[in-house]
C-alpha cells in the first residue's frame, strides 16, 4: 500500500496489523512523487514481498516532491511574501517561492528544487489548468538552466495544481 500522504501512514500500518485475510505491506510514500518513483521501479518479476518492499522504500529516499498552486490569501511564509491571487511553490510545508505568473512561479520552483545539483531528472505533472504554451516555457527554461537534467512531462490532470514536480 503507498498512502502518498504522510498524515495516513500511520493509519494504513494500522489497518494492514488489523486486516488478517491478506499480508499488507505499507510502504511509507509521503506524497505523489514518492508514490510514483516507487512504483516505477517496481521489479514485476520479484517474488519476494519483503525485497520489493526494501527496493520501493529505498528508491524514495532521494525524491523530492514540488508542487504549484494559487495562494487563497495573504501570507508570509518562510520569508516569502505570497499575496491573495498569486502562484506559490512549495516542497511539503516549505515555501520556497511565490510570484503573479504560473510559469514564473513553476520556473522559480524547479530552479530552487535542483539548485543543489544532485538531481538528474524531473517529472512534471502537467494539471488542467496548465497549457502546452506554458508547458514550452518551462521547457525552454530547463534546457537553458538545466541542460543536465532529464525532463519528461505526464498529462496528470490534476485540479489544484497546475504542477507537481517529482525530482530524483
Amino acid at each position: 500500500m503507498l498512502p502518498n500522504n504522510g498524515n495516513i501512514i500511520l493509519a494504513a500500518t494500522q489497518a494492514s496489523e488489523i486486516y488478517k485475510d491478506s499480508v499488507i505491506h505499507v510502504i511509507p510514500s509521503k506524497d505523489v512523487g514518492m508514490g510514483y518513483v516507487a512504483l516505477s521501479t517496481l521489479d514485476m518479476t520479484c517474488e519476494d514481498p519483503d525485497a520489493i518492499e526494501e527496493q520501493l522504500t529505498s528508491a524514495m529516499e532521494s525524491v523530492t516532491t514540488g508542487s504549484v498552486s494559487l495562494a487563497v490569501r495573504d501570507a508570509e511564509l518562510n520569508g516569502v511574501k505570497i499575496k491573495n491571487g498569486s502562484y506559490i511553490g512549495f516542497v511539503g510545508k516549505q515555501m520556497l517561492v511565490s510570484k503573479p505568473g504560473l510559469t514564473d512561479t513553476a520556473c522559480g520552483l524547479m530552479d530552487k528544487m535542483l539548485e543543489d545539483g544532485e538531481k538528474f531528472m524531473l517529472t512534471v505533472f502537467c494539471g488542467e489548468d496548465s497549457s502546452e504554451e506554458e508547458n514550452a516555457i518551462l521547457q525552454k527554461h530547463m534546457e537553458e538552466n538545466h541542460p543536465e537534467v532529464e525532463l519528461c512531462f505526464i498529462e496528470g490532470g490534476q485540479a489544484i495544481y497546475p504542477y507537481i514536480f517529482v525530482a530524483e
